[in-house]
């Protein structure tokens, strides 16, 4: 029983013993407060984002590649199912991890990993825990029989493939390197990205020169050029950069981007 309000999303949801279980993310209410029915993603999956994007850079996602909706009282009675929750496969799409283990048009699937599966959010969470290339267990109904099959997940691309993220160095007019440990140290921040060379005016313009550390884009810590790529990636318009100079003077500077 928690209270989630408007603007809790993003926030942690714990149990009594203070363990994450999940992040909050939605609610749904009629009198615009925590009346009402609460979401949160669940930690599971939360640590499986949270290793992607510290392993690799950017989510990971294995797809079946299935069409699906949620199986009622009418599907079932169509369908002559003796059973009223599962997941219908409306499509199967070519070259899928579906199609390439046997899945079909009008099955009805039913568990995952040994999970029982009642509805399509169900479904989506417990393949959204695995990564492209692994293969799971998948149990569905055809034609009354129970059946059971193994699925190698594939990735947006229809490829197998974990992709790693590559790191850009040259950055919307600036080529940028990270900085050694020691000379953090001796300027006492906890981590930063060098501007080795600037190539573009607006840089110049905002008052930028070249050998600034970029500690924080928008108030958000920049650690390493990786980190600073995974940020920026979200930004459009301006942003706020703040740092430091070799010599230890501190810049605050307005770009465009």
């Amino acid at each position: 029983d928690a209270a989630v309000n408007p603007g809790n999303s993003g926030g942690a949801l714990v149990n009594l013993q203070g363990e994450l279980i999940g992040i909050n993310s939605a609610i749904a209410t009629s009198s615009g407060s925590y009346q009402g029915y609460s979401f949160a993603i669940p930690v599971s999956l939360v640590k499986k984002v949270m290793d992607d994007l510290l392993e690799l850079g950017q989510v990971q996602r294995g797809m079946l590649g299935i069409q699906i909706t949620d199986v009622n009282a009418a599907i079932a009675e169509d369908l002559k199912l003796n059973i009223s929750q599962g997941v219908l496969i409306n499509r199967v799409n070519g070259g899928s991890a579906a199609e390439l283990s046997g899945l079909k048009r009008g099955d009805v699937i039913v568990g995952i990993d040994g999970h029982r599966i009642n509805s399509v959010s169900e479904l989506q969470e417990l393949v959204a825990r695995n990564r492209p290339g692994k293969e799971i267990a998948v149990r569905y109904i055809r034609e009354g029989e129970q059946r059971d099959v193994k699925a190698r997940l594939r990735n947006s691309e229809g490829t197998e493939n974990v992709e790693k993220r590559t790191v850009k160095y040259d950055l919307n007019g600036i080529e940028v390197e990270d900085v050694p440990y020691k000379e953090l140290a001796s300027l006492q921040v906890e981590g930063a990205v060098r501007i080795k060379d600037i190539i573009s005016d607006k840089w110049k313009a905002a008052g930028v020169k070249k050998g600034f550390l970029i500690t924080y884009i928008d108030k958000v810590p920049v650690d390493n050029v990786e980190d600073l790529n995974r940020i920026l990636d979200f930004k459009k318009g301006g942003i706020l950069i703040e740092g430091v100079y070799a010599n230890g003077k501190k810049g605050v500077y307005g770009v465009e981007w």
